[in-house]
């Protein structure tokens, strides 16, 4: 396997210890021998200078100390010189409390400290007061803190005492963005770094910390306490790597902030069009596009580089005049300050600069104009790349492997084998299809099959969305978007082409996969990773036109019981009739069985054969068909994991998630599924009112069943087992669920059993529809509190506090009331957050009405939850009587 970009380092072991005293070599020998550690930080040594060279003597590298008074304090570190360079003293107190150390290592200035913090509560609060100005750059604050920061730092049963030096280290751990390393790793463990029997009895605590600035988060590793037998503390032990972070040089992207540059749009119009002029020199367009590309590429990266280097020259420049009239502002009296003021404004938009680039990297989805430039861009950029990280990855033998090029290898292995080609049953696939009895009519074949248009290109262009990842190539929408007149014929030409002469590009059809962890099961397993498919914006633009033509047929073909991606249906149809039909089985005293079918990598396990088989069944004609085969047949991808991109290997199955079309197809994949239950007989269905019935409920790839007993249920599985036959889905039983009503469960079905209510598309559901109704209400509140609490972060005013709960916040609490009453005591708590939140906690001081009032009348129309509610209701009666979809809800609806 190839890898690009790769680079090694080493790693630095450190070992921090109270040594209780530590005036015998003896003693300091066995500490030393204890873990091979390049760098040694020591708490209460009690030496003085008699002590130091006998410590020489036996370690003959770099040693720094604070004695302070000798007898009952002191701290050192101890560091190898073959290891780190360029050490240097920072600070001590002088009181062998604490010492600041800096040193380089592989080119990079890393600061160490290492602190014996006081018995007295406030002498320890006064350290952690001066610790915080120490704690800058790449910072490891390490020691005994003499303080437990939470109830499991102690033992069971023992009094959390109250200390106000605990809230001043929180707050300077805040303020600094700085983390405890061990309590992040084991978040709910109990481990003590201290055991001492007081009056007969064992003592344990944890307060000996390793303290991290939040930027050095994936570089410490292997975070442990090792008891001794000379100490009642036990001695912290830790590796510092550099050998699995940021290793990957990632691939170009374009720079959007480029492209309204007057510069920048001239020259790089003047080589469009230069390229289209000399286009009839090269017959194959898809060749000739790919140069065009690289070519743009070429100059983009020139350019940057050109403009990076004339920035940094001026600001330099900038900084040293600033630095000049500081100097005259101190020295001379009458000093006017103006041109002080003048090159601090323009200094400032350095900074500005920097921080737009970090909002780009961060991809934050929404940015308030007028908001202040703080670290929370910053914290969001390494955030994201800590998020997709993978320090460790469990491989196909079930063992765990943290080696890099191991990770790598496990990664591409899994995904090639997952979009490998599965084998696929004739039989079974003519048994699915034969249960489809629905075309498109001729005009809309016709319609679909059609040649495509510049206005199409042009159409599409302006759907795509901005502030996006681009795929392979680097270039991103917003080049489509602003040169949109200029590329659209060139496009349409390079399209007709590849249908002409079945021929696409290679990069138009590389995907770009990144996996993100889902946010449950083991992070170890790629199972619980979400692949989703970077791809070009001119494959996306392409994909788009077909996409929107076959928006408009789709609702003659797909029945009612599946609601995604459909136009004009909504995911609140499926949960509300899955809701009702639960509440007619609880009623009717009847009862029956409820099954939510988990389908294992849904959207990658869709075989190719089948989905075009589908396509043909439901009567598209070969000329759509023939444009998603040149697409999907010779599509491939790599993989990006750590920064680094694997080999390329061909996607054999699979409709890829990112691709505009991927929807629409995976729901003509399914929809088979649905008219193959429906067709049998011997399943014994949910009646329900105005003579219809409840079998199937699909959203995309979340499927309910309801029937009435358990041969029902077992004739089901069979069925899903024809289906995954056909298509290539596989039930995953382990994560599917069923539910009796009014029955008692007499079958073996190796699903999960739930009793009282279980979880659809993110809403409780179930018998005890009230206590699912308060338990999906109070996720809600939870998780507004925590967008809530990341958007304190930063300096909105408050036009951005509205523009915030009207766009994200409302979004998190609509999805729901769109299917469940919302009770008072939600609508107050919401209420009191959002007020809170526009506030600061410091008391209303605009009033309500004039909050939710129009711009015209002095207000920031702020949305009015309770008038939200109300349109909500109004909302589902007009689908009732003007939808002409027999949404099975409305059998209910009274």
């Amino acid at each position: 396997m190839r890898i690009y970009f790769l680079l090694f380092f080493g790693m630095v072991n450190f070992m921090s210890i109270n040594a209780n005293g530590l005036r015998t070599m003896e003693k300091f020998e066995s500490i030393v021998k204890m873990k091979n550690c390049d760098i040694l930080c020591i708490q209460e040594t009690h030496w003085d200078n008699a002590c130091i060279l006998e410590v020489k003597k036996i370690w003959r590298d770099f040693i720094f100390v604070n004695n302070g008074r000798g007898n009952s304090s002191g701290v050192a570190i101890l560091l190898r010189k073959d290891v780190v360079d360029n050490v240097t003293h920072i600070y001590n107190d002088n009181n062998g409390r604490i010492l600041v150390l800096e040193f380089e290592y592989m080119g990079m200035v890393f600061r160490i400290i290492n602190i014996y913090a006081p018995n007295d509560e406030i002498e320890r609060k006064d350290l952690f007061l001066d610790l915080g100005k120490w704690c800058e750059g790449k910072c490891i604050v390490v020691g005994d803190f003499n303080v437990k920061m939470d109830r499991l730092d102690m033992t069971r049963g023992a009094i959390f005492r109250s200390d106000t030096s605990r809230g001043v280290l929180k707050k300077m751990m805040f303020e600094k963005e700085v983390i405890d390393m061990w309590r992040e790793e084991n978040v709910d463990k109990r481990e003590f770094s201290r055991r001492q029997v007081v009056l007969g009895e064992l003592k344990q605590s944890r307060i000996d910390l390793v303290l991290v600035k939040e930027d050095l988060r994936d570089f410490l590793k292997d975070i442990k306490y090792v008891f001794t037998t000379f100490s009642d503390h036990a001695a912290l032990t830790f590796s510092v790597g550099l050998d699995k972070e940021r290793i990957g040089g990632g691939i170009w992207c374009m720079n959007a902030g480029y492209l309204r540059e007057e510069e920048y749009e001239k020259q790089l119009k003047s080589l469009i069009e230069y390229e289209m002029e000399e286009k009839h020199k090269e017959n194959d367009k898809c060749k000739w596009w790919e140069n065009v590309k690289e070519k743009i590429k070429v100059f983009s990266i020139r350019y940057a580089r050109k403009k990076r280097f004339r920035m940094k020259r001026e600001e330099n420049v900038l900084r040293a005049k600033l630095n000049e009239e500081m100097r005259k502002c101190d020295n001379e009296p009458n000093y006017n300050i103006e041109k002080f003021l003048e090159l601090k404004a323009k200094l400032s938009k350095y900074e500005i600069d920097k921080c737009k680039g970090a909002i780009l990297r961060s991809k934050a989805k929404y940015v308030l104009e007028g908001e202040k430039c703080t670290s929370f861009f910053l914290r969001l950029e390494k955030h994201k790349q800590r998020k997709t990280y993978i320090r460790e990855i469990e491989n196909v033998k079930g063992e765990v492997v943290n080696d890099y090029v191991e990770i790598l290898e496990t990664v591409q292995n899994f995904y090639k084998d997952l979009f490998k080609k599965g084998d696929v049953d004739e039989g079974c696939m003519r048994e699915i299809l034969d249960s489809v009895d629905v075309k498109i009519d001729v005009a809309d074949k016709q319609m679909c099959d059609g040649n495509i248009t510049v206005n199409e290109v042009k159409d599409a262009i302006k759907e795509l969305q901005v502030n996006k990842s681009p795929g392979v190539d680097g270039i991103i929408a917003e080049f489509y978007k602003i040169y949109g007149s200029l590329l659209a014929p060139i496009l349409l030409e390079v399209y007709q082409y590849m249908e002409e002469n079945n021929r696409v590009s290679e990069s138009m059809v590389t995907g770009l996969i990144t996996i993100l962890y889902k946010n449950k099961g083991s992070k170890l397993k790629l199972e619980n990773y979400r692949p989703i498919s970077v791809l070009n914006s001119d494959y996306k633009i392409l994909a788009k036109i077909l996409a929107n033509r076959m928006k408009k047929v789709l609702n003659d073909i797909i029945a009612p019981t599946q609601n995604y991606s459909v136009p004009g249906r909504d995911i609140a149809d499926t949960i509300n009739t899955i809701r009702d039909v639960i509440n007619k089985m609880n009623r009717d005293k009847i009862g029956g069985i409820v099954l939510n079918v988990d389908l294992n990598k849904a959207f990658d396990r869709v075989e190719h054969d089948f989905m075009f088989r589908v396509m043909e069944k439901y009567g598209f004609g070969n000329r759509i068909i023939g444009w998603i085969k040149l697409l999907y047949k010779k599509a491939t991808s790599r993989v990006k994991c750590n920064g680094v991109l694997t080999d390329s290997f061909i996607i054999e199955r699979s409709v890829r998630q990112g691709c505009p079309i991927s929807a629409l197809l995976f729901v003509l994949s399914v929809e088979p599924l649905a008219a193959f239950l429906k067709k049998d007989k011997s399943i014994n269905c949910v009646q329900i009112p105005q003579g219809g019935f409840s079998l199937i409920h699909q959203y995309a790839d979340d499927t309910t069943i309801t029937v009435r007993d358990e041969e029902s249920v077992k004739r089901v599985i069979d069925c899903f087992k024809v289906y995954g036959k056909a298509s290539g889905a596989k039930v995953n039983m382990d994560k599917s669920i069923v539910m009796y009503i009014g029955k008692t469960n007499e079958g073996n079905f190796n699903f999960k059993e739930v009793k009282d209510y279980f979880k659809v598309l993110g809403v409780f559901l179930g018998v005890k529809d009230k206590e699912a109704r308060d338990l999906t209400w109070s996720g809600v509140i939870n998780k507004v509190r925590k967008v809530v609490n990341m958007w304190r972060g930063r300096s909105l005013r408050l036009k951005g506090k509205v523009i915030v709960i009207n766009s994200l916040l409302m979004s998190v609490f609509i999805y729901v009331m769109n299917v469940l009453d919302m009770p008072e005591w939600v609508l107050s708590e919401l209420n009191k957050i959002l007020v809170d939140f526009l506030w600061d906690g410091k008391g209303v001081k605009i009033a309500f009405k004039t909050l939710i009032a129009d711009y015209e009348e002095g207000g920031l129309k702020l949305v009015d939850l309770r008038v939200r509610k109300i349109a909500i209701r109004v909302k589902m009666v007009r689908k009732y009587l003007y939808d002409e979809l027999d949404y099975g809800w409305k059998k209910f609806f009274k």
